[in-house]
């Protein structure tokens, strides 16, 4: 699974994972399998300078390159086809939340961490 886009806008930081595999495509479908690869990611902390190089801050300027994941899309199914469902934190407990169509539950961080993320967003420490 590779990182096919990653940027900022506003402070927010979104990943969008490639979370399919064209060289396996078929010639009936030319979708594609689903990568079952497992991507470990951070909850908390994430350490943006120790993945890409970032621009020097200016004078009286702190470098701010943490984050913290606040939503985690999840697509569940074939390539085309399936459904999505998204893990977000309510940052005023710091509760995590599985959420698909109209089923809401409460979950745990280790979850959203273990899940296939499809995209993520990230929020960047003040």
């Amino acid at each position: 699974m590779l990182v096919s886009e990653v940027w900022e806008r506003l402070g927010p930081l979104t990943s969008h994972l490639a979370t399919f595999n064209p060289f396996f495509a078929t010639f009936l479908t030319l979708k594609g399998d689903k990568e079952l690869s497992m991507v470990n990611f951070p909850v908390k902390n994430l350490e943006l300078k120790d993945y890409i190089p970032l621009p020097t801050p200016k004078e009286n300027e702190k470098l701010r390159s943490k984050y913290d994941l606040i939503a985690n899309i999840v697509h569940d199914g074939k390539p085309g086809e399936g459904s999505y469902r998204v893990f977000v934190q309510r940052k005023s407990e710091e509760l995590w939340y599985e959420m698909q169509d109209l089923h809401v539950s409460e979950t745990l961080p280790q979850m959203v961490a273990l899940s296939e993320a499809y995209m993520q967003i990230y929020e960047q420490h003040k």
